[in-house]
């Protein structure tokens, strides 16, 4: 191989380098988060409407689509600060959930699982997706 060759080759390898990197830190994509927002509606849409099989589906139907496009990185030290954070903000959509239903119930509304998994939903998308962004930004090495 010639110097120029293994120029070319280093530049290629590094460019991959790069690409892996950015894909495996990215935050969520909007159509990701589209995804689990309509999810967490359907999720709910079929709890009010007694189809708790429905339910399962969806579940599996979001898990196959969030680990299709799973990209494998070298372990970096994460942002444990961050993760929490994370990890807070999905536990806030639960509270968000539980408290639209417990409002709607007492309103004495239709739908209650399915307006309650919209609070949750809207959680996802204005709290949770902000700060997984930030948490991926802290994986980068």
């Amino acid at each position: 191989m010639d110097p120029y060759e293994a120029r070319v080759a280093l530049a290629e390898s590094d460019r991959r380098r790069e690409q892996t990197i950015e894909a495996g830190t990215a935050p969520w994509p909007w159509r990701l988060v589209l995804i689990v927002a309509a999810s967490f509606v359907a999720l709910g849409l079929s709890q009010d409407v007694e189809m708790v099989w429905l339910g399962g589906a969806v579940i599996g139907a979001v898990a196959a689509a969030w680990t299709s496009r799973a990209v494998k990185l070298r372990e970096t030290r994460r942002s444990r600060g961050w993760v929490t954070a994370l990890l807070a903000t999905f536990v806030l959509a639960l509270l968000a959930d539980i408290a639209v239903q417990f409002a709607v119930r007492g309103a004495d509304l239709p739908l209650p699982n399915t307006l309650g998994a919209v609070g949750a939903a809207m959680v996802v998308i204005f709290v949770c997706r902000p700060v997984h962004a930030r948490t991926a930004a802290s994986l980068r090495p």
